[in-house]
């Protein structure tokens, strides 16, 4: 359904004048929609008769699996929709991303870890873990991840001090985000799971988004949580099929069945969840809105594009191991 919208991350601009919504070109009765595409997936699936497989410069609507560099020709009036947006790095760099969240308006989110993008804030994270030393808290532990693209290679979980210098100078992978690790997920069957959702904006100019309540599913660790080794990736990731293993996927049904009966918190209060899941998707729309052109073609429907969104569900507000925060 469609997602309320999330708190914007900075105070909005004066209001101008509304510009019209961009669709794809209006349809005389009996054309179909010509397609241009270079995923064969995809093009394997528009096999109906609404649909015409195209070259680029004849479609009503592009969708492309390659990253499109220049956006110029989809501003023009008259050109076919495309399933990218310019800004939407903001959101598909786990970095900036980040960033851009943490920059927002207090208080800060609960559910946003603190985290250090690597090498460039190595110093702020040391200062962090003498802090909590000088204190004589608990260690921390870290999840190291490339800022994107990284397909599970390079993912460390660890609070040892060595290891995280050892990852900020060393990066085959890339640069990498240190986000503090959810010591206390929600568990299934003991096991980690993380809901995949799907996100798709339909406009940017009024923000426009949609989310499946019941389209999204469940995947899970192959091994179990309680005393896994920081080592261990498969109690750690729930992804496997990048390293030729199969993976544990629910359908939402059966995912919440699952959560509802080993968790009494849960029991009657999905609804609640999604409600505040919905939030949280909101609050990214509300990102991706507040960095696009104003009076953009693309901003107003030109550019509709669909997101994958991983999610972590927490045990609750104490998710960070043993420490008291504000939910």
């Amino acid at each position: 359904g469609g997602l309320p919208p999330g708190p914007p991350p900075a105070p909005p601009a004066a209001p101008s004048a509304p510009s019209a919504p961009v669709a794809p070109s209006a349809l005389a009765p009996g054309r179909r929609l010509r397609v241009h595409t270079d995923l064969p997936q995809l093009a394997a699936s528009l096999c109906g008769r609404r649909f015409e497989l195209v070259p680029r410069p004849d479609a009503d609507v592009v969708w492309c699996g390659e990253h499109v560099r220049d956006f110029a020709p989809y501003e023009e009036e008259g050109a076919p929709c495309v399933n990218q947006l310019p800004q939407e790095s903001c959101l598909t760099s786990k970095d900036l991303l980040h960033a851009l969240l943490d920059a927002g308006p207090a208080p800060p989110s609960p559910w946003l870890p603190e985290a250090y993008s690597l090498p460039q804030q190595l110093p702020e994270l040391l200062q962090d873990l003498q802090r909590r030393a000088a204190a004589a808290a608990p260690p921390a532990r870290y999840i190291l991840k490339p800022w994107s693209s990284s397909r599970c290679r390079g993912h460390t979980v660890t609070a040892a001090l060595a290891t995280l210098l050892g990852c900020a100078a060393n990066a085959p992978h890339g640069p990498r985000l240190a986000c503090r690790y959810v010591d206390r997920p929600l568990l299934v069957g003991g096991r980690k799971a993380v809901l995949r959702l799907h996100l798709a904006v339909a406009s940017l100019s009024p923000p426009v988004a949609y989310a499946s309540a019941s389209g999204w599913y469940m995947r899970v660790s192959r091994a179990p949580f309680a005393g896994a080794s920081d080592s261990d990736a498969e109690a750690h990731l729930t992804r496997g099929r990048y390293a030729g293993a199969d993976e544990a996927v629910l359908p939402a049904a059966e995912a919440v069945r699952l959560l509802e009966e080993e968790h009494a918190s849960l029991r009657g209060r999905w609804g609640e969840v999604w409600r505040r899941i919905s939030g949280v998707l909101g609050r990214l729309v509300a990102l991706l809105a507040s960095r696009a052109a104003e009076g953009s073609r693309l901003a107003r429907g030109g550019g509709r594009a669909a997101y994958g969104v991983d999610l972590l569900l927490a045990e609750g507000p104490g998710w960070r191991g043993g420490e008291e925060v504000d939910a």
